[in-house]
């Protein structure tokens, strides 16, 4: 007697992809620093950068390249690599581009893609040393122009801090740092230290633009205590390492403030007198785009033990 034929089983669907976070300018220090990060967490990343060469291409999962933010099809680009990489949040890294992004943020809303961009007239007066200054005396903060840091330098030590404020305008961590050393601009020295002074100083420089999400303030502290701000950048800053070094995941807080917009998101502690030291480092890709050991990784090296 013939038994009868089990039936047939249909193959297991492939598991869908998470979802990508979409970081643009990950050739500069900021997007380099907030790619690695996301990476370190487990994130699924797509790096875009106008240049194809971008090192944050080489350490994420995903590399695409964008046009810069004044080319009329920036945004279709952007979309359409959201589209084709599954990402459901993007984190800009250029301040640049955040005008455009605002302005087409109901077409990134209707392709599911998660934003929290800040408000445009506080990004027009970040960059705006004119208005951003006007603005700071009718606000009664102390500022200084970079012209006036730079005559008055002596006597004079300048600070950078990161910064974040939640949508709803609550100010969730300001991290101080002493720029021990800058090449090109770039920080690659710095000390995180305490003081309620630049807190309440970043505190009310942030509460009068009306900026919400990260923000790198640069300011200055004389030698009686007192202190000034000399700009605000919105976005995450070229320092960003050191933050994160010291205890304070602004960018963990962030994407969960993007894809969850009415979370209450907690305040980031961090622990002063973290120091940091910048080296250079590289990443290695063959003619066809594949990775190449690190002759310095661990695996790579083999040592000969005699006999």
């Amino acid at each position: 007697m013939w038994a009868e034929a089990p039936a047939p089983v249909a193959a297991p669907a492939p598991a869908p992809a998470p979802s990508a976070v979409l970081v643009t300018g990950s050739g500069g220090p900021a997007g380099i620093a907030v790619v690695r990060r996301l990476v370190a967490l487990g994130h699924r990343v797509v790096a875009a950068d106008a240049d194809p060469a971008a090192v944050g291409g080489a350490l994420a999962q995903v590399s695409v390249t964008l046009p810069h933010a004044d080319h009329p099809r920036f945004l279709d680009a952007l979309l359409g690599a959201a589209a084709g990489y599954g990402v459901d949040a993007l984190i800009g890294t250029v301040a640049e581009e955040l005008p455009v992004l605002g302005a087409g943020v109901d077409r990134l809303t209707a392709a599911a893609v998660a934003t929290w961009l800040p408000d445009p007239t506080a990004v027009a007066m970040c960059c705006d040393e004119g208005a951003f200054a006007e603005r700071m005396q009718q606000a009664g903060v102390c500022v200084a122009g970079p012209d006036l840091v730079a005559r008055t330098r002596e006597g004079v030590r300048e600070f950078t801090a990161d910064a974040l404020v939640d949508r709803n305008g609550r100010l969730l961590t300001v991290v101080p740092r002493w720029p021990d050393g800058t090449r090109a601009g770039i920080p690659v020295q710095g000390t995180t230290f305490e003081s309620a002074t630049v807190t309440d100083l970043v505190s009310d420089a942030l509460a009068a633009v009306g900026l919400t999400g990260p923000a790198t303030v640069r300011g200055c502290v004389a030698d009686d205590g007192t202190a000034t701000v000399v700009r605000i950048d919105p976005r995450f800053s070229g320092g960003l390492p050191l933050t994160l070094a010291a205890g304070a995941d602004v960018v963990a807080a962030y994407l969960t403030g993007i894809r969850h917009p009415q979370a209450q998101l907690p305040f980031l502690y961090f622990t002063a007198g973290v120091r940091m030291r910048r080296f250079l480092a590289e990443t290695y890709t063959a003619a066809d785009g594949s990775p190449v050991v690190d002759p310095y990784a661990p695996a790579a090296v083999s040592v000969e033990v005699p006999a």
